[in-house]
């Protein structure tokens, strides 16, 4: 046999206040240390949502690559040669010029490959 009775009162019904998940703006970018290369950023959640809001979409860190100067190799130079001296006074029925190396190549740079005297 089944009894029943009065229930018990339940609490009004309320409407929502309907309040939206907000981001922070993004931080700075920032490196992530060392020659990796890597800087990223983030934000927060400011305002979360409730249970009627809609929540926040998107991501909270962002990446992205960022070179630093100091880690980057030095770029290549060839060799450079010092100009043309002037021809010197008549030895031998001969006048000859010279030049030198100023700066040898780095990093992969060419090589002299000129002549440094002439004759």
């Amino acid at each position: 046999e089944e009894e029943w009775g009065e229930c018990e009162p339940m609490p009004p019904c309320h409407t929502c206040q309907r309040q939206d998940c907000v981001f922070s703006a993004w931080n700075s970018w920032v490196d992530f240390g060392g020659c990796t290369g890597i800087c990223y950023r983030r934000r927060t959640v400011d305002t979360p949502n409730n249970e009627c809001g809609k929540p926040c979409e998107g991501k909270t860190d962002m990446t992205k690559t960022c070179a630093k100067k100091s880690c980057m190799p030095d770029p290549p130079a060839d060799c450079v040669l010092t100009s043309w001296s002037s021809f010197s006074a008549c030895h031998k029925k001969q006048h000859e010029r010279t030049r030198a190396i100023q700066s040898q190549p780095r990093n992969g740079g060419h090589p002299c490959v000129a002549n440094l005297k002439e004759v």
